[in-house]
């Protein structure tokens, strides 16, 4: 074995390694997702009293 045969680098994605990054870019998005919601209580709209006149 040649020294050059022992640090070829492989250029193929194992099953396990691909998994683990579609599982971390699926983390990351999820994360962003979540922290970009904003939990506001929507304001109760404004009543308007308006004086009735009652004629006898």
């Amino acid at each position: 074995m040649s020294a050059p045969d022992r640090f070829k680098p492989s250029t193929a994605l194992s099953p396990n390694d691909s998994l683990l990054i579609a599982f971390f870019i699926a983390l990351i998005i999820h994360t962003v997702v979540i922290l970009s919601i904003r939990f506001v209580a929507p304001e109760p709209l404004k009543v308007h009293k308006i004086a009735r006149c009652h004629v006898s």
